[in-house]
């Protein structure tokens, strides 16, 4: 199961009492240079990086909500429009292509 984003995507996640560990696998588009990524949880930043290729795994332990759902926002720096370079035939603007996610409580 894959799932496209643009520029900016939210992803909601269950109520996890006390921290949690939340791991990405996704893949980025490189045609206009490595994009910038920047993570936020629950409107605090958790991370901003340079992919340093086309594939990225990371794993980052976060603040979480345990009263309600927890709000991922993933922004990118620059997208890729194949239709519009030449490059295939789909008509959006991609950025970010994810692959696989977890979310679990970190035990203590």
């Amino acid at each position: 199961w894959w799932q496209w984003m643009g520029r900016e995507s939210t992803l909601m996640l269950p109520p996890a009492a006390g921290p949690a560990r939340l791991t990405l696998e996704f893949g980025v588009m490189t045609q206009n240079g490595l994009p910038r990524i920047e993570l936020w949880m629950n409107g605090a930043l958790v991370d901003r990086f340079v992919a340093a290729s086309g594939d990225v795994s990371r794993s980052w332990i976060v603040s979480s909500r345990s009263d309600r759902w927890n709000e991922l926002v993933v922004k990118v720096d620059r997208t890729v429009n194949l239709a519009r370079q030449g490059l295939g035939a789909d008509p959006r603007d991609l950025a970010l292509q994810l692959r696989r996610y977890s979310w679990s409580p970190v035990r203590q």
